[in-house]
């Protein structure tokens, strides 16, 4: 199986243009709004300790500035890639993306473009940085994110990493850069489905597959997972049985998601090699968002003592992006890139959504996780606060609201050539673990030193490193 990559961008690029079934937007137009911009990645293997990094790009055509021009109205930006590895910064792309329409009417709000930039690198740990500049309005956004390059197995079966796609198509002859194995892969950079775009394309490659002379004709199996917000199996689909193309194989296909209603799910493709009995996985987090959900939500919430809905319904976007970062010790990695990609409707639903999720009992008209959680961020304000800085942003408070309340708390005041600190322990945690933190700078700002959780910072010399004058 030949896994093709020789393609390589070209700097002034054509776009596809992404139409979707757009149902919910009566403003066609609108210059000088917030930008959409999304960014993702995936890594597929290449040789030795090389990968081949894709970065995907989708642009909201409606969030372009355009500017009248002799034939119609134009629009013209600009991306930029870079990719850092410690003090080393490397330029990966620089694109010009360019757009004419005769009239205004012509730009729909479900249109995106989609765009791509490949590399290969080295493993190690990167910062990708993607740099968003509309020319005619000179609106900049940025896009970052900590990239770890692992090298594949050459022996042990492996999964790449899931491309999420609006659409894919046999192609035989490779005409752009979206083209590859066969297929037109047109990338979906936000993740997102629902409002009109109801089929999950995806695209992964499987490497390693054992093939011998015992093995000729043998086969392989593949199972797809739908799972919810908790990794519980929501649909599975198992394939039938595909003879071995060779030792690397092409996994794509396509899913209908128009049951799931909004929230967050995750894709989770299952390989096995039939012959050696080798199991490998690849997951992937998605999100759906259906404007009606939040509708028939609505009616349903305002029978409710307290409307979880309604509280996020009527913010505006900077105070939606405060409680956002309020909750950023109980979010993941993925919850931070997909919130930072989308609008003010969708930055709604996400909150409604993240909080119904951990709503430990949904027959009650309050979110008992939430209420506690609110309720140790105001004890960190009002106890940890130092300065201008608030207190739940600091060392204790994130430990509070990650693990709650400690059983306990040694305290332990400044000596002479020693400075405060604290010991919080909990007895029910991992069979009983402790956290200790120095008040380094003498302000009552205790700092999160050492600690015996397997997940958190771990120094044994502590004492002679931050305690001691």
């Amino acid at each position: 199986m030949y896994i093709d990559y020789k393609i390589k961008s070209p700097k002034f690029i054509t776009l596809i243009i992404i139409g979707l079934v757009c149902i919910f937007s009566s403003d066609l137009f609108a210059q000088n709004q917030k930008i959409e911009f999304y960014v993702d990645y995936a890594q597929f293997r290449l040789q030795q300790n090389y990968v081949y990094l894709e970065v995907y790009y989708s642009i909201a055509r409606k969030s372009l500035t355009f500017k009248e021009a002799n034939d119609g109205y134009h629009a013209i930006v600009t991306i930029k890639t870079y990719l850092k590895k410690g003090d080393s910064l490397m330029l990966i792309d620089s694109l010009i993306v360019q757009d004419w329409v005769k009239t205004l009417e012509e730009i729909l709000p479900s249109q995106k473009f989609a765009e791509l930039s490949a590399i290969q690198i080295e493993t190690g740990s990167y910062l990708l940085t993607s740099e968003f500049t509309d020319l005619n309005s000179n609106q900049k956004v940025y896009f970052s994110d900590s990239l770890k390059v692992i090298p594949f197995s050459d022996e042990n079966l492996e999964i790449s990493q899931v491309q999420f796609a609006n659409s894919i198509s046999v192609q035989k002859e490779r005409e752009m850069k979206f083209d590859k194995n066969g297929l037109r892969v047109v990338p979906n950079a936000s993740n997102t489905y629902g409002d009109g775009l109801y089929r999950l394309f995806f695209y992964a490659e499987a490497y390693n597959f054992i093939v011998s002379e015992e093995s000729q004709g043998s086969t392989y199996h593949l199972e797809y997972h739908l799972l919810d917000q908790k990794g519980e199996i929501i649909q599975k689909v198992t394939g039938a049985p595909k003879k071995k193309p060779g030792s690397s194989s092409v996994i794509n296909g396509c899913l209908d998601i128009g049951f799931l209603s909004s929230g967050f799910y995750k894709l989770k493709i299952v390989i096995g090699d039939d012959f050696s009995g080798q199991i490998a996985e690849s997951e992937k987090r998605f999100f759906v968002y259906k404007p009606e959900d939040f509708m028939a939500n609505k009616a349903q919430q305002q029978k409710m003592e307290q409307s979880e809905i309604n509280e996020f319904e009527n913010m505006d976007e900077a105070t939606l992006d405060r409680h956002f970062e309020m909750a950023q010790y109980i979010t993941s990695k993925e919850d931070k890139k997909i919130f930072k990609k989308l609008d003010v409707n969708g930055k709604r639903s996400f909150l409604y959504n993240f909080w119904q999720d951990l709503d430990p009992d949904r027959n009650t008209p309050i979110n008992e996780r939430k209420i506690q959680y609110y309720h140790l961020l105001e004890y960190a304000n009002k106890n940890f606060s130092v300065g201008t800085r608030q207190g739940w942003r600091s060392d204790r408070a994130r430990i509070l609201l990650i693990y709650g309340q400690p059983d306990d708390v040694e305290r332990h005041p400044s000596n002479p050539g020693t400075r405060d600190y604290q010991i919080w322990q909990y007895y029910e945690l991992e069979g009983g673990v402790e956290f200790i933190f120095v008040d380094i700078r003498g302000i009552r700002d205790y700092e999160l030193v050492h600690s015996t959780h397997r997940n958190e910072v771990h120094d044994y010399e502590w004492e002679e490193r931050y305690l001691r004058y």
